[in-house]
């Protein structure tokens, strides 16, 4: 009895997880984890980049602030929402069946880094 229940459940488990649906989903994953991947091997050498924008966009904000020169709530708002836009559209990347040149992927953290600097450069803190 104990072997008969086990050769069904192998033959469901068969059935449910050997078809072309859940074969897709797991390249779909492959892939996914094969693009994060290459991003996370890049991340350490952005990084400096990143952080030499963030803190050029802090103190350009600093110096406005020093000048009394207005701030730009909507350039704040423009440079936030297409950081934003952006790091959306590199998870949907993630898991896209297309063939993406190997240099999208650096330039994420790149341009979101650059996005950054320039949305605190923008950033009025009120109070």
């Amino acid at each position: 009895v104990n072997g008969a229940v086990s050769r069904e459940m192998s033959s469901v488990n068969q059935r449910l997880f050997n078809n072309v649906y859940f074969r897709a989903v797991d390249a779909l994953l492959l892939l996914a984890s094969y693009r994060l991947s290459t991003l996370l091997e890049w991340l350490p050498w952005l990084a400096v980049f990143v952080l030499a924008a963030v803190f050029d966009g802090g103190f350009a904000r600093l110096i406005k602030a020093k000048e009394f020169l207005q701030q730009d709530p909507e350039m704040f708002a423009l440079y936030a929402s297409l950081g934003i836009i952006i790091l959306c559209a590199t998870v949907i990347g993630f898991v896209l069946p297309v063939a993406l040149h190997p240099l999208v992927l650096p330039c994420v953290p790149l341009v979101v880094g650059v996005l950054a600097g320039r949305a605190l450069g923008c950033f009025h803190r009120r109070g």
